[in-house]
């Protein structure tokens, strides 16, 4: 393990992962703000968006930062360490309340923090966030969990780059218990990769 996996404590009461992933890559491109506004861009290319919440699904994404050095906005930007805390009622016709939010949210964060920027470790804590994601299916089966994961590259040179990985969460509703049964039971691809 590397260093990132020694700031996380293993959770060992962890179903096995179960949950599905997605992994999509976006060459050079950077994430749009919530707004629409490119205010970190630092590229000319085009930049893409995170899914957004709609009658199919809730997508919870990473928190958007601001910081405000002597009442001026100084940067802004995706935290690939947190995700977005802000609770959506959505979720309520999943079973899921404000206080299950803030509690699910907390523990996969600490995953986050503890593998960020996640070059290193890499299907250690993919499984880590599966298994959370299966516990989660098990726990609230009237929704389905599943990871996004969001890479795309800044470049410093034609030489030189670094990848940037962010991550998210599609939660939809899955009907009723004994179809999320039927579900689980089938097999789930390991990763679908999509260019975009």
């Amino acid at each position: 393990m590397g260093s990132a996996a020694s700031n996380y404590n293993f959770d060992e009461s962890l179903p096995k992962p179960l949950a599905s992933y997605e992994t999509r890559f976006y060459g050079r491109m950077t994430p749009s703000s919530p707004d629409g506004e490119d205010l970190g861009l630092k590229e000319v290319f085009a930049c893409w968006h995170f899914e957004t919440t709609n009658d199919q699904a809730v997508h919870i994404l990473p928190e958007w930062e601001q910081v405000k050095v002597c009442g001026l906005n100084f940067d802004h930007s995706w935290n690939h360490k947190a995700f977005d805390a802000r609770y959506q009622t959505q979720l309520q016709a999943y079973g899921i309340t404000e206080s299950d939010y803030n509690e699910i949210v907390a523990r996969l964060n600490k995953v986050l923090e503890g593998f960020a920027p996640f070059t290193q470790d890499t299907n250690i804590y993919i499984t880590e966030f599966r298994r959370h994601l299966t516990k989660l299916n098990l726990d609230f089966p009237k929704s389905k969990w599943e990871l996004q994961i969001h890479k795309y590259a800044s470049e410093l040179s034609s030489v030189l780059f670094f990848e940037n990985v962010l991550h998210s969460i599609k939660v939809s509703p899955i009907g009723k218990p004994e179809q999320a049964k039927q579900v689980d039971a089938k097999p789930r691809p390991e990763s679908t990769d999509q260019p975009v």
